[in-house]
């Protein structure tokens, strides 16, 4: 399976001559944000989905960089009676590890600072599909949860609190943790003067720190939508070419406005739409 990451669609052009404190910050607070995202201890214990999350980011940016992994996962040393001892690194502590690595100038600067961001671009995307799924089954849970009161209220169970609201307020608050956690990584770009921006599970340049916060923030957050995913993936696909000087950036943007027409006139006829089309793109 192909992964799509950050370090690949912008090969080009160069955005890091040389590795200074900015971008070493930068990736320590990336890496730390994704622990915030999806913690792999919880009270001290380790948490199955934070390390099947861990597991999961490790192994497809290790793909994609043609390693088997990012840094050692086992250990071990002769003590002083000349005995071995050694164990297993946790996938969060092999990911740590390679992306607090001193930078040794075997590779550019840039593509260091890339592929360490790719793996901050990969765990928040796979955070944020898992958090749309909880999106998409908020309502079935809902109605689970009703039924469950119901029940109880019939047996003449009386459970404090209503258990279709606690479901609200657990969901409501993913969507906000996860939404905090996108806010500051955005906010550390802004910090460092990098000129990106993640929205919708990537990270692509974004040059105007004004226009990203007033226009290109409320846009990708409508995209995020499911029923503008065709919308959201052609304005990526239109800007990463347009970045990176690939072939044809208006023909992705022109699909991307025609689907958003499409949307919008859903209930006209084909012919309409196509009127309606033409129509903006003369204006």
């Amino acid at each position: 399976m192909l992964t799509d990451i950050f370090a690949r669609r912008y090969e080009q052009p160069r955005m890091w001559e040389t590795f200074s404190e900015e971008p070493r910050r930068l990736l320590a607070q990336g890496c730390q944000l994704l622990n915030d995202v999806c913690p792999y201890y919880v009270d001290g214990k380790e948490n199955e989905h934070g390390r099947d999350f861990w597991t999961q980011i490790h192994d497809l940016l290790a793909r994609e960089l043609g390693r088997k992994e990012l840094s050692p996962q086992h250990w071990g040393f002769y003590n002083k009676q000349n005995l071995w001892q050694g164990g297993r690194h946790t996938t969060v502590q092999m990911c740590e590890t390679w992306m607090l690595e001193p930078f040794d100038g075997k590779i550019s600067a840039d593509r260091f600072i890339k592929e360490r961001l790719s793996l901050v671009e990969i765990g928040f995307r796979q955070h944020e599909n898992f958090v749309a799924g909880l999106n998409a089954k908020l309502a079935d849970n809902i109605t689970i949860a009703e039924l469950f009161d119901q029940r109880g209220q019939r047996k003449g169970l009386r459970v404090p609190g209503n258990s279709a609201d606690a479901v609200r307020a657990i969901n409501a608050s993913l969507n906000a943790k996860f939404q905090m956690a996108v806010n500051e990584l955005n906010a550390r770009f802004r910090q460092a003067d990098c000129q990106l921006h993640y929205h919708n599970g990537f990270i692509q340049i974004s040059e105007d720190q004004t226009v990203a916060q007033e226009i290109e923030t409320p846009f990708w957050k409508l995209v995020a939508q499911p029923k503008w995913h065709n919308v959201d993936h052609d304005m990526k696909e239109a800007i990463d070419l347009r970045d990176t000087g690939g072939r044809d950036p208006a023909r992705y943007a022109a699909h991307s406005l025609e689907s958003t027409i499409k949307i919008i006139t859903k209930s006209r006829s084909p012919q309409a739409t196509r009127k309606v089309l033409l129509t903006t793109l003369i204006t």
